[in-house]
């Protein structure tokens, strides 16, 4: 599948800041993995999925791409202490039992200065849309978000896990009433405890 539109714009930008090391939590099939494995990044995916695992696996053997696969929870990485330079996490934070912890991990996995890009949907949007289309029960419940997600409550659990926000933006539409999804771009404080 195609990476988020989010995500391939800010490519460039990462390599820019000397990122070699990228971590991509929550990375499913794979989409962002591949993309900064075929950009040149050491990759290190995780999930936990072993389905999408596998199919990663498949794919990144089939292009001939080295990536560091690993299955486990968001809230216990098993990485060294500030050992990549960026992360993703999109579309995985609204799935989270613990998502506070997943994010005092990435604070610990996180070189200081390192940047996370956070992905997630504005439920609200969603819930809008479903009740205009008659879809009365999606509408309030997805079982598969367990928490709805807001620019305000995400930088709260951001600053205290360690990052400082630097953007934010709502996707694709500036407004934040009819955005589809959140951006927002964190930054690993250097004074922050792995």
């Amino acid at each position: 599948s195609d990476a988020h539109p989010a995500v391939v714009p800010r490519l460039p930008g990462v390599r820019a800041r000397g990122a070699r090391r990228a971590l991509d939590l929550g990375c499913g099939v794979g989409r962002h993995a591949l993309l900064r494995a075929d950009a040149g990044f050491e990759v290190e995916a995780f999930d936990g999925s072993e389905t999408g695992l596998s199919v990663l696996r498949e794919t990144a053997a089939a292009r001939g791409l080295t990536i560091d696969v690993k299955h486990g929870n968001a809230d216990r990485l098993p990485y060294p202490d500030a050992s990549a330079d960026a992360c993703l996490f999109v579309e995985v934070i609204e799935h989270l039992p613990r998502p506070e912890a997943a994010l005092r991990e990435l604070g610990r996995v996180l070189r200081p200065g390192g940047r996370l890009l956070l992905v997630f949907p504005n439920d609200r949007t969603f819930l809008l849309a479903r009740l205009a289309m008659g879809m009365w029960k999606e509408a309030f419940y997805d079982s598969g978000h367990l928490r709805q997600w807001t620019p305000r409550a995400a930088r709260a659990a951001l600053r205290a896990a360690g990052f400082s926000v630097l953007r934010r933006r709502s996707l694709p539409l500036p407004l934040f009433p009819l955005a589809l999804h959140h951006l927002v771009v964190a930054e690993r404080l250097r004074d922050a405890p792995p």
